[in-house]
């Protein structure tokens, strides 16, 4: 029995703007207001902005509001620690945010993008500060469900950037900051999946360093709005459709059998369907281009022999722009 799309159930977030969004502007070298509303109008204020200059080869830098404000950190590297950016994002405001003059941010003329999390009421996105003490254990979260997806990150002490994905059997894992196929390391997360309480970790610096200021990113998957799964390369241009249940924002694809690119792709950033727009969330590097995927009212298809559909297993994390489903679902209508 074939079902119309709008007699499918209402998605539970029916405007992902509130939560998630993609910031595009150009630098003015000058202090820059940028100001989120979602779709009613409605002022959004982020809990967490990652930034990239487009056409630099310029770190990644992401700043939240639990850390606060002018704190950086680097998601591409290991050899970096926090550092206080006077100049960097200044402020989260009620409606966007502020940023300073520093050229990783603001350079004049320069192509930026900013994606922007919203920590809310919804079980999506919760953001935990721990101190290392090199002991198994396990530390509380809030976000009720079981996450799904994980970033970890040592704020005062150079290691690497420890990816948690549901579809990666601990105690094998990733990390942000190289292009590496998966690692097994029993004690990044003790050997333990995370509950909807609490994550685990052990005893290795990258996520437990004895003494030292620690991050970590938790999300979880919710219908029609976020999405952490994995599909199966065919290196051929006719590629697979991965079905997500909304038309995407956002997508961060990386291969996990071997080395290949922590890859994002966005529905602002020029060369949308077909030839999207590639950032490389491990790599400094100015953006490239190339025919890659469609974003798709329910999902998106690979259209490229290569990256992101090498004859591999991919993971990927994906949010929405319009969920697919209910009443709304003329909206979702791919471009």
């Amino acid at each position: 029995k074939m079902v119309a799309t709008h007699d499918l159930p209402a998605p539970a977030i029916k405007d992902p703007s509130k939560y998630f969004q993609i910031d595009l502007f150009t630098g003015t070298g000058s202090e820059l207001v940028r100001t989120l509303t979602d779709a009613s109008g409605a002022a959004v204020s982020p809990d967490m902005v990652w930034i990239k200059d487009r056409d630099t080869s310029v770190e990644y830098v992401l700043t939240d509001s639990l850390r606060g404000a002018t704190k950086e950190i680097n998601t591409n590297t290991g050899a970096t620690v926090e550092t206080t950016v006077a100049q960097g994002l200044k402020s989260f405001d009620a409606s966007g945010y502020t940023l300073g003059t520093d050229g990783n941010y603001n350079t004049s003329s320069s192509l930026n993008v900013g994606w922007c999390w919203v920590e809310g009421t919804i079980p999506d996105f919760d953001m935990v500060l721990y101190t290392g003490n090199v002991t198994n254990r396990t530390i509380s979260h809030n976000l009720g469900v079981i996450p799904e997806f994980m970033v970890v990150k040592c704020r005062d002490e150079t290691h690497g950037t420890v990816v948690y994905h549901k579809d990666i059997a601990i105690p094998n894992t990733l990390l942000m900051n190289n292009n590496s196929a998966i690692v097994s390391n029993a004690a990044y997360f003790n050997s333990t999946a995370p509950t909807s309480s609490v994550f685990s970790i052990g005893t290795d610096g990258d996520t437990n360093a004895n003494t030292k200021l620690m991050i970590n990113y938790l999300f979880a998957g919710i219908e029609g709005f976020s999405k952490f799964g994995i599909y199966e390369g065919n290196a051929n241009a006719d590629g697979a459709f991965v079905w997500t249940g909304f038309r995407p924002a956002f997508i961060l694809a990386k291969n996990m059998d071997a080395a290949g690119d922590w890859n994002i792709y966005d529905n602002e950033r020029a060369g949308y369907n077909v030839a999207n727009y590639i950032l490389a969330a491990n790599e400094p590097q100015a953006e490239t281009t190339g025919a890659t995927l469609d974003f798709l009212a329910n999902g998106f298809k690979l259209r490229t022999s290569s990256t992101p559909n090498q004859a591999n297993t991919f993971v990927y994390a994906a949010w929405a722009e319009f969920p697919f489903g209910g009443e709304d679902v003329a909206q979702a209508r791919a471009r």
